[in-house]
C-alpha cells in the first residue's frame, strides 16, 4: 500500500489503478477550511476592541500550526513550509486586531528563533544532510 520509504520518510500512498497519492496534499485544503471556520465562528468577537483575543488566538495558531508540524515530523519540508506560508497568509488576513497581529509574530519570530537554536545546538543543523543537499543550485544533478 505505501511506497518504499526514502531517507527515513514515507510520504506516499499507492492506489491500484491510479498512482501514488500524498496524503499531505489533503491539509492545505483542510487547513484553509479549518482555519477560516475558526475566524468566522470567532469574528465578532476578534473584531472587539474591548476584551481580550488571546484565547482566542491561542486555539487559532495551535489548530493552524499543527498542520506544518506534522508534515516536518514526516521530513515533507517543502510541503511544511507551503502549509506554513499558507497559515501566514490566512492569519494576515483575518479579522484579529492589527495590534494583536503584531505581538504575535513577534513572539513567532522569538520562538523560531529558539527552537533553532536548540536544534542547532542539539543536531548541528536545521536540516537532514538530505534536505540541504538539494540546496545546490549550481550542480543540482550531481546526486542522480
Amino acid at each position: 500500500m505505501f511506497v518504499q520509504p526514502h531517507n527515513g520518510s514515507q510520504n506516499w500512498i499507492k492506489i491500484p489503478g491510479f498512482g501514488t497519492l500524498q496524503p499531505s496534499e489533503f491539509s492545505k485544503l483542510a487547513m484553509i477550511i479549518v482555519i477560516s471556520l475558526l475566524f468566522e465562528k470567532f469574528y465578532k468577537k476578534l473584531r472587539n476592541p474591548n476584551i481580550n483575543h488571546y484565547d482566542m488566538i491561542g486555539i487559532i495558531l495551535i489548530v493552524g500550526l499543527i498542520f506544518p508540524a506534522i508534515i516536518f515530523i514526516e521530513k515533507d519540508l517543502g510541503t511544511a513550509i507551503i502549509v506554513a506560508i499558507i497559515f501566514g497568509i490566512l492569519f494576515l488576513a483575518s479579522p484579529i486586531l492589527k495590534h494583536e497581529k503584531l505581538k504575535v509574530i513577534g513572539l513567532g519570530v522569538i520562538l523560531v528563533f529558539i527552537a533553532c537554536s536548540y536544534l542547532i545546538a542539539k543536531t548541528g543543523g536545521i536540516l537532514t544532510p538530505s534536505q540541504m543537499s538539494r540546496f545546490d543550485f549550481f550542480n543540482p544533478c550531481e546526486d542522480y
